[in-house]
Order: structure tokens, then sequence, then C-alpha cells
């Protein structure tokens, strides 16, 4: 009778995805906005539409205010790739253009995730993004379609 040699890899490959799904949660990305924006959800769409700059008001006429951390902080990065999917260098494009076309000022950036964070609790009409575990109660996640 012939035995069959069972593989380890395809075990180990399951244990370490659920190994991994504990942490996974904490370091999800978030849109967020400012408490006092009436928004629950976005598509990817109008996502890549307000940080873009192409879309500067929220459904009720209220400014918006695209607030993030600096272009090379690894946050910044992830956001660009995993929410926008699109490089980070595309995003700088499209604020260059808009500032210097005269259409207005680019975002104001931040160097740490603190300082974003408190930025969006008190800035009206601002958007940015978070980790899951960076989340408090003066911001407001949005889920993103």
């Amino acid at each position: 009778m012939e035995m069959r040699r069972r593989h380890p890899l395809p075990m180990l490959l399951l244990f370490l995805l659920i190994w991994q799904g504990g942490s996974a949660v904490a370091d999800e990305l978030v849109v967020v906005v400012n408490g006092g924006v009436n928004a629950e959800r976005l598509s990817g769409r109008d996502l890549l539409e307000l940080f873009s700059l192409r879309k500067g008001q929220w459904p009720d006429g209220q400014p918006v205010r695209v607030l993030a951390l600096d272009k090379d902080h690894n946050l910044h990065q992830r956001f660009c790739r995993d929410l926008l999917k699109l490089a980070s260098y595309r995003l700088e494009w499209f604020w260059s253009r808009h500032l210097y076309a005269g259409f207005g000022g680019a975002p104001q950036r931040f160097d740490s995730v603190e300082a974003l964070r408190t930025a969006l609790a008190v800035t009206p009409g601002a958007i940015g993004y978070l980790q899951q575990e960076d989340l408090n109660d003066q911001v407001k996640a949005l889920v993103v379609e």
C-alpha cells in the first residue's frame, strides 16, 4: 500500500493567515472625517476625487479640507497604494497641478499621526486617514465601498 506524503506548506500557510488575522484589524487603514461631516460612506471613485482635489464640497455644501501625512510617511504610502490605488507621486502630481493652476492650496501635511488626528478632529469638513487603532471619539470613520 502506498502512503501519501503530507506537505506541511498548506498547514503552515493556514496557520500564518490565522495568526496574522489578529493584528490585521489594528493595522487596517480607515478613511476618517471630522465629526461634523454628514457622510457615512464613500465610493472608491469619490475618495479619489476628494483626495485628488477634483471634488471640493461635501454633499451638504460644506468645503472639503484634505489633510494628509508627509509624503514619505509609511502610512501615507500605504493609503495611496491600498485605498486610492495609485502611486504616491501621482497624488503629489494632482496636488501640485491644483496649486500651480491657481485653484487653491495643497492639502495640509503633518509629520505625525497624532498631529493628523488632532487636526481632523478640529477642522470642519476635514478628511484624512488613520489606522483603526488610532481612532478616537473625536473623529468618524467612513466606509469605503
